[in-house]
C-alpha cells in the first residue's frame, strides 16, 4: 500500500521481472488524488466523534488531502444530497429511517464511499438493515 504524499495528477509503473516476452512488463498509470474530499459524518447520540474528527483534520497530516467534514445528527441524515460527498461516516447511530437506508443504499450502489462505526449497545437492528442492503 502506498499513501500519497501530494495531491494532483500522479503517474506511476508497476515492473515485473524480464521474462520470454518483455514487452509486457511494464505497466503505466496515473490517477488524481484531490485537493479536498467532502466528508458527511452522521453522529449517533452520544457517540463520541472526537478522534474521527481529529483523523480527518488538516493537523495530523498537513500538505495531504484535505477532508471538507460536515457533521450532522443522527435524525439529519441529508438523502436528497448524499451525491455531494465523496464519503459517509455512519458514527454510532442507533436508528435509521427506511429513506435513509434506501438513500444510502443508492448512494453506495452509485459509487459513493461509506464507512459504518456501529453503535455501542447490544441493540444493531439498524446498522444490520443498511447492511442488508
Amino acid at each position: 500500500m502506498v499513501t500519497p504524499r501530494r495531491t494532483g495528477w500522479l503517474e506511476g509503473v508497476v515492473e515485473i521481472e524480464d521474462d520470454a516476452f518483455p514487452d509486457d512488463n511494464n505497466r503505466y498509470f496515473a490517477f488524481s488524488v484531490p485537493e479536498s474530499r467532502r466528508v458527511l459524518l452522521v453522529r449517533g447520540d452520544g457517540f463520541r466523534t472526537t478522534y474521527l474528527g481529529l483523523a480527518l483534520s488538516t493537523e495530523v497530516a498537513p500538505g495531504r488531502t484535505r477532508y471538507d467534514l460536515e457533521t450532522v445528527p443522527e435524525s439529519g441524515v441529508p438523502v436528497q444530497r448524499l451525491s455531494g460527498y465523496d464519503a459517509v461516516i455512519l458514527a454510532g447511530l442507533e436508528s435509521l429511517s427506511s429513506g435513509a437506508i434506501s438513500g444510502l443504499t443508492a448512494y453506495v450502489n452509485g459509487g459513493g464511499g461509506l464507512l459504518v462505526f456501529p453503535p455501542d449497545g447490544p441493540d444493531l437492528s439498524a446498522t444490520n438493515d443498511l447492511l442488508d442492503r
